[in-house]
């Protein structure tokens, strides 16, 4: 096995990874102030780089895709893909990205919503649809 590095947090990067915002989220009773933040997000991390937003189903993913490009989001730096989520927190239930010798490896470890204490199965998967989904920077090892 290659030797494994975590880059840092300030070291260049392809994307970021945003789930969006739910019903069935913790932002339930929040969900317009919610979603205005992540639109802010979203247009700043897009200003830079690439943006990955994980869409809990079908219709989220188009409503987001026509929310993002009405405030600005350029299309060549969006990726939606769907993955059904039990909550919004990509860096709890994201994949991990490490440089080795033999280029990028993405890893997937288990997410088990903070020792059980709260539901995460689909969080835990989230890596997994999407590179299911073929997204490029998620793909299968």
């Amino acid at each position: 096995m290659p030797s494994r590095r975590l880059p840092a947090e300030w070291e260049p990067q392809s994307a970021v990874l945003l789930t969006w915002p739910h019903a069935g989220t913790d932002w339930a009773d929040l969900l317009p102030e919610a979603e205005a933040v992540y639109d802010r997000l979203a247009l700043e991390i897009a200003a830079r780089e690439r943006l990955i937003v994980a869409c809990h189903d079908a219709a989220l993913a188009a409503r987001v895709a026509a929310r993002l490009r009405d405030r600005g989001v350029a299309p060549s730096r969006l990726l939606i893909g769907i993955a059904p989520a039990n909550d919004t927190w990509a860096r709890d239930h994201g994949p991990i990205t490490v440089e080795t010798s033999a280029g990028a490896e993405i890893l997937d470890f288990g997410f088990n919503g903070w020792g059980g204490k709260f539901d995460a199965a689909l969080d835990d998967d989230i890596p997994s649809a999407l590179a299911r989904a073929g997204f490029p920077v998620l793909s299968a090892r």
